[in-house]
């Protein structure tokens, strides 16, 4: 079995914003909270929910990535700001379904960076990550180091794992991680089952 990932990377180095959306919205399963790195916070979801990262960015007023990789050969981004999607990548599209993908869906799972690394607050090339994108998408075998070069970019910390990962204790799944100490765990509450995002009115304390 190869590996997979699965993290969500918030452009903000408010924790405590980002807790309380956490703590206000999610009631179908738990997550982990990383403490910001490089300008990001990396939540860490039990099932993923691209709802959730899309209003995420909405209320929290920034940029999101939503970043997977499925057994070490398929690898998939989205992109969110303030509320839409602006941008997603599926190096595979339509491989993991049993129905067509049309054409225009796989040009729109092509990815295309330029719609987001002026949002960024570092500089990117943005001919290098299509590089990148552009092998990913020729592979047909496992993806190697690629995802990891493409999270490097990004300075993306903690991208390479997962809630199970971090779940596990398993020392060989949690070496390469930062500041797992730091971590902040919200359980999952059975207690407050939804499949609804809660609005959120107000988010800084006054």
């Amino acid at each position: 079995m190869g590996v997979f990932f699965d993290s969500v990377h918030v452009l903000s180095e408010n924790t405590i914003d980002v807790q309380k959306y956490i703590e206000h919205t999610i009631g179908q399963y738990g997550c982990y909270i990383a403490p910001p790195i490089n300008g990001w916070t990396t939540i860490f979801l039990m099932s993923d929910d691209s709802k959730l990262c899309c209003d995420m960015s909405k209320q929290l007023k920034t940029l999101v990535f939503e970043i997977k990789l499925h057994d070490d050969d398929i690898f998939y981004y989205s992109c969110y700001y303030l509320g839409n999607e602006i941008d997603a990548f599926d190096s595979a599209p339509g491989s993991l379904s049993d129905d067509d993908i049309s054409l225009s869906e796989k040009q729109r799972l092509k990815g295309f960076p330029q719609k987001w690394t002026n949002l960024l607050p570092f500089h990117i090339v943005v001919q290098r990550v299509n590089e990148i994108l552009e092998k990913m998408r020729a592979s047909d075998m496992m993806l190697g180091l690629l995802p990891e070069e493409f999270c490097g970019l990004l300075h993306l910390p903690n991208a390479l794992t997962s809630y199970e990962y971090i779940a596990s204790n398993n020392p060989e799944l949690l070496k390469e991680i930062e500041q797992l100490d730091k971590f902040i765990h919200i359980p999952f509450n059975p207690d407050r089952l939804t499949t609804e995002v809660i609005p959120l009115h107000v988010v800084h304390d006054p």
